[in-house]
């Protein structure tokens, strides 16, 4: 009996840390289920413009309208597959990108070695799968053109975390790291430009009080996100920003500085206490769990207190990210501006709770992590459930839609593009476009223009699906 009971007791704490585990890599499943319903918007009119102007046109592309670019490459890349299979490559492209995103959480985890082998799962994991309940993911994770951009600089930040938060900055090859790594973000996105600018000053503070030999290096490292990033916010403003095409909300904000500060720091206080659609409660429960459970997580794998200043430098920029990707939006639309910057700030968050456990490592770690994250995720799990069944209904309507629309597209002649409006669902919005009538001799933005540029068509006809 006694040693039955030894038994059990040996296989209980692996039997739940194995649930632990599982539960977020089913919800990454799940998820990544609905990768074929992706959409598609803006791929129309810019690989249009690929196809007429070749790289040429992503030059251009790239110094009048987005310097990013690490993920034009990505996306310029994924037209090229696009254009030899002659198919959208919605789940590939999607694949790719998260699959940046889980890299970049796995280079901080590894090596994969006992005794802290459920531990470094557990924060390969748990991060991701709470990014996709946390907040509406239709246009970070389901969308190439966005996910392609935006993912490898959320993969940064992920990084950066869990790099500084556990074993943190102890040698000078740890700092050069860390700055390829941010100039990576900066060169992806306009929030991983804010999160190298903010982390950059922080840790260039750091850097210059610091002593030793390597002072020299750290401070170099530090300047190299810095000074990507200011040079490419500058190359923003200059080309994108000025040229006043965005803006779509209130005029009284529009340009507005002041203004802009003021409301994009109400937004992100709201959105960091009570995100949309969860309650103030269960928002600071999440939080929370993140914080224990990534905090026992990083001390059972790396028991040393990691050195603090850096840690600071990140809690500023990943705070500095979402702050000024809200006051950006205020600035350059007129409104907040877009699902996939809601997104994304809730995801940086998450990540400003687990970088905060490098600050206080427990007395002894327990090996609760795995567990407190997997709670973290059941929480949100409930509310996602009936949207990923209802998503997955969907997908037949879906795939009809894509493949109308592109069989249409693929005709010879002169014969108007039957463009079909997948349905929308709760988690994936595809009506981007308003039915009607279109030609290419109206004027018409360049959403409603791409679809006929891409095809080769100058007429247009939008329409729901039928569902008879």
């Amino acid at each position: 009996m006694n040693s039955a009971s030894r038994t059990l007791g040996q296989k209980l704490p692996r039997f739940i840390d194995a649930l632990a585990l599982l539960l977020p890599a089913l919800v990454l499943l799940a998820h990544a289920g609905l990768w074929p319903q992706g959409r598609w918007h803006d791929e129309y009119f810019t690989f249009y413009v690929f196809e007429l102007a070749g790289l040429r046109g992503e030059l251009i592309r790239l110094w009048q309208w987005v310097p990013r670019p690490f993920s034009e490459l990505l996306i310029f890349s994924y037209w090229q597959g696009v254009r030899a299979t002659g198919v959208p490559m919605i789940a590939p492209a999607l694949a790719a990108a998260w699959a940046i995103l889980m890299i970049g959480l796995s280079a901080v985890a590894r090596p994969w070695a006992k005794p802290s082998f459920v531990a470094r799962n557990a924060l390969v994991l748990a991060p991701p799968a709470l990014f996709l309940l946390v907040a509406p993911v239709g246009e970070l994770f389901y969308w190439p053109f966005a996910s392609l951009a935006y993912l490898p600089a959320l993969a940064v930040a992920s990084y950066s975390t869990l790099a500084l938060a556990g074993p943190g900055l102890r040698e000078r090859s740890d700092w050069v790291t860390l700055a390829a790594v941010l100039t990576l973000g900066a060169a992806s996105v306009e929030i991983g430009m804010f999160l190298a600018l903010c982390t950059g000053a922080g840790l260039l503070v750091e850097a210059a009080t610091g002593n030793g030999s390597s002072r020299r290096v750290r401070i170099a490292a530090a300047l190299m996100p810095l000074i990507t990033a200011a040079t490419l916010i500058a190359m923003l403003l200059h080309g994108r920003v000025s040229r006043s095409a965005e803006m779509f909300g209130d005029t009284s904000i529009y340009r507005h500085v002041g203004l802009s500060l003021w409301l994009g720091t109400v937004e992100c206080i709201h959105e960091f206490i009570r995100p949309d659609g969860s309650t103030m409660f269960a928002a600071a429960l999440v939080k929370l769990l993140v914080f224990l459970g990534v905090r026992e997580c990083v001390a059972r794998i790396w028991p040393a207190t990691p050195p603090r200043g850096p840690i600071f430098a990140l809690l500023v920029g990943l705070a500095g990210a979402a702050f000024l990707s809200a006051a950006g939006a205020y600035f350059n639309f007129g409104e907040l501006c877009c699902e996939r910057h809601a997104a994304y700030r809730q995801a940086l968050f998450l990540l400003m709770a687990a970088a905060a456990t490098g600050l206080w490592r427990p007395a002894r770690a327990r090996g609760l992590g795995p567990v407190l994250l997997a709670l973290a995720v059941l929480i949100c799990l409930p509310s996602r459930l009936p949207a990923l069944r209802a998503e997955y209904g969907l997908a037949h309507l879906r795939a009809a839609a894509l493949k109308t629309t592109f069989r249409s597209g693929r005709q010879p002649g002169p014969e108007p593009l039957d463009f079909v409006i997948p349905p929308t669902g709760p988690l994936l919005n595809h009506a981007m476009l308003a039915p009607g009538y279109y030609q290419l001799t109206q004027s018409l933005p360049p959403n409603i223009e791409g679809p006929m540029l891409f095809f080769g068509k100058s007429r247009m006809v939008i329409r729901k699906l039928d569902r008879r």
